[in-house]
């Protein structure tokens, strides 16, 4: 053991100070994809780059930023060059940027955005598309690999929540520049089967460039497209596709959309035995509403005596006919005896009863002759008697007492 006990801050300086003076790492270059990446108002930048395998810290200060001529974003495979060193405070090591290019995947990445920006453009992102996942599928599709992970994982999440779901496998590529169209005809062909409501897509994690094929906008279109809800599955938490964001739903793993699509058996037994109970009160307590509601009408029904009532309208109508019938019998009685004294006086100045105390009618073309003065010689009358009528003709008229003459048959 050495004899001497270093602190720590010693212990930093010593560390720092070999990095510097190290002629190797003087200044080097370093390949990777930028992540967690953050600019400040200083215009500093801090970011991870990472490959596979491991990760280290960057930082790049705004003198050294302002040249480059893109700027710094997650995603970007870049090339590096710089320094490395030690934060001695907190013994962080990193390396302090003084310039960046952009890798081959570099390029991926921008083709990346711009089918982003596109699409989004197109509104095939809006969330107005994305369709509910069903609360109890008929059977889950899964497109993924056969041979990956991510086939045994959804499937070791089902038995554990509900094995009573069935699971229906449709095999894909998941990588390469041939798994896109794989990935849209598998999609396209567990959609034939009938009882398929929900399907799962996706692979494990990996780099960008593994992942780019879950970014071709056919995929993109195709999830779209689909007749059932599509949950996306892809890398980890931190990755993120086009078919992640086109999905109705997306998953930071393929565990996790298990979650998403499997409900627990046993919770869903629970929620519909508290449904029935819930359904069992409401029913008792509407159904004790409706009693007490009928047992009041009837309470009132019974004060108000209805039966009663009739039998007293009931006698009140036969009183009013009563008194009708009277009334009808009182009138006629005395429309009788003043028809009776009308026929009377009628009688009394009928003309027949003229003619029975010897008067007689004259007529002369069927008009009454009321004066001797519409008479001349010659005009032929008609005498009306008694008991029967003659025919006369007018020789000569004379006058009256006062000077008028008279018709002389």
């Amino acid at each position: 053991m050495p004899d001497r006990v270093l602190s720590v801050k010693e212990l930093n300086n010593y560390v720092a100070l070999s990095i510097a003076t190290d002629p190797m790492l003087h200044s080097v270059m370093v390949a990777g994809e930028i992540s967690n990446c953050k600019s400040y108002a200083s215009g500093h930048f801090y970011f991870t780059l990472k490959d596979s395998d491991a990760s280290v810290r960057c930082v790049m200060f705004r003198s050294y930023a302002e040249r480059l001529a893109f700027r710094l974003a997650d995603g970007l495979r870049v090339i590096l060059s710089g320094q490395p060193a030690l934060y001695q405070k907190d013994g962080q090591f990193q390396i302090q940027v003084t310039g960046a290019k952009k890798d081959g995947v570099g390029a991926l990445y921008e083709e990346f955005e711009r089918r982003k920006r596109r699409l989004f453009a197109e509104g095939l992102f809006d969330e107005v598309l994305k369709r509910p996942l069903p609360l109890l599928p008929r059977r889950v599709g899964v497109v993924t690999s056969e041979s990956g992970a991510v086939w045994h994982d959804i499937l070791s999440v089902s038995k554990r929540r509900n094995p009573k779901i069935p699971l229906l496998l449709c095999p894909s590529q998941v990588q390469g520049a041939d798994a896109p169209k794989s990935i849209i005809s598998a999609l396209n062909a567990i959609q034939t089967v009938e009882d398929v409501d929900v399907v799962i897509i996706g692979r494990g994690g990996g780099s960008f460039e593994d992942l780019f094929c879950f970014s071709d906008e056919s995929l993109a279109r195709a999830i779209r497209a689909s007749r059932v809800p599509i949950v996306s599955a892809v890398g980890h938490e931190t990755d993120v596709s086009i078919a992640d964001m086109a999905a109705d739903m997306r998953a930071p793993t393929p565990s996790a959309a298990a979650e998403m699509v499997f409900p627990v058996y046993n919770d869903l037994r629970m929620t519909l035995l508290e449904l029935n109970r819930s359904l069992y009160d409401s029913a008792c307590a509407a159904n004790e509403k409706r009693s007490a509601e009928l047992r009041l009408a009837s309470a009132r029904l019974s004060k108000m005596e209805p039966n009663r009532n009739m039998s007293e309208k009931q006698r009140e109508l036969h009183d009013i006919a009563k008194r009708l019938a009277l009334l009808a019998a009182s009138g006629i009685s005395g429309f009788q005896m003043k028809l009776k004294a009308v026929s009377s006086r009628l009688e009394s100045v009928s003309p027949q009863n003229a003619l029975k105390n010897g008067y007689a009618l004259i007529t002369m073309n069927n008009s009454l002759v009321r004066s001797a003065k519409t008479l001349k010689a010659g005009d032929d009358v008609r005498i009306k008697l008694f008991d029967g009528s003659l025919s006369a003709t007018i020789n000569n008229v004379r006058s009256d007492m006062d000077g008028s003459e008279k018709a002389r048959l």
